[in-house]
């Protein structure tokens, strides 16, 4: 297939790897997505690889082809680019974090695709299955949820880890100390839910540790304090716990 892949962010750079990857037989053209009127108007797929922001408005701006058009976002419907100049459209997302820098085994990545019509998906899913091992259909109500834990699982929680390495490199300590912690706590979550694996003074109901914590970062994070509070509450609320 040609296939143009339109943007120049971390999305775009890791799909052009991906499906140079999954096939040599494939043309790939990149786009500037500032003149997405100069994409050529013969290619068999066209992939948006933009900030769900500009996801319309360059739809819009693409010239018509009796290719198939379709995004990567998470949240945005499949309806965005029904005014485009495409009568064939879809979505093509994949779910996983994307850095230039890190390399990924990309037949591992989890693809979710949605199409206007059947033959369209059916496009989707075999260009998507020459890339990963796991293809999904899924709706755009579907896929809107699945973004929303994805966040929470992915981004909240490399948040939660960037305010650890703060507070430990205030101490003269790596990150690198808590290296086993974190991964042991992925390989529990692989063999029991993550709710029969959750530990910690919260889950025991253990109200004296948790305002000796609180009180601690409100000296020089209140900003922390007030999160590790709110995560704390959330927990307790979750099993149900009575404050000892």
């Amino acid at each position: 297939m040609k296939i143009a892949i339109i943007g120049r962010g971390n999305v775009a750079f890791h799909l052009e790897k991906a499906i140079s990857m999954a096939d040599s037989n494939h043309e790939i053209v990149l786009v500037n997505p500032h003149s997405p009127e100069n994409s050529p108007n013969d290619c068999d797929v066209y992939i948006l690889a933009v900030s769900d922001g500009a996801i319309k408005e360059v739809a819009d701006s693409l010239p018509e082809s009796s290719g198939i058009l379709v995004h990567t976002s998470g949240s945005q419907p499949i309806e965005i680019l029904k005014s485009s100049a495409f009568k064939n459209y879809g979505v093509f997302y994949p779910l996983q974090t994307f850095s230039k820098d890190v390399a990924l085994d990309y037949s591992k990545i989890v693809f979710f695709i949605e199409g206007k019509n059947e033959q369209t998906i059916k496009i989707l899913y075999k260009l998507a299955q020459s890339i990963s091992n796991n293809v999904n259909v899924a709706d755009s109500d579907l896929r809107k949820r699945l973004h929303i834990a994805s966040v929470i699982s992915c981004n909240f929680v490399n948040h939660m880890w960037a305010i650890s390495d703060i507070l430990l490199k205030e101490n003269s300590l790596s990150i690198d100390v808590l290296t086993p912690l974190i991964e042991e706590t992925l390989r529990k979550i692989k063999s029991v839910s993550p709710k029969d694996a959750q530990t910690g003074p919260a889950k025991r109901g253990d109200t004296e540790i948790i305002e000796t914590h609180v009180n601690t970062l409100q000296v020089s994070h209140p900003d922390i304090s007030n999160l590790y509070r709110i995560i704390s509450n959330s927990i307790l609320s979750f099993y149900d716990i009575k404050n000892k």
